[in-house]
């Protein structure tokens, strides 16, 4: 849906167009997005409060 895979999760250029395609198709981060990151590339896409994560990510481990 989103091209090839690239990136690998962490904070380069092929997560950043990933990460900033999928807030411009659905208007949120991606479920697995690292909320403890900055994301402010995104920033005019995804509410500020959806970029913060609020709880510990402890399913991502």
């Amino acid at each position: 849906e989103f091209g090839a895979i690239s990136g690998g999760g962490y904070a380069n250029a092929g997560t950043r167009k990933f990460i900033r395609a999928f807030a411009e198709r659905y208007g949120r981060l991606p479920d697995e997005t690292r909320r403890t990151w900055p994301h402010p590339y995104v920033a005019d896409l995804v509410a500020e409060i959806d970029l913060l994560a609020a709880a510990p990510q402890l399913a991502m481990f």
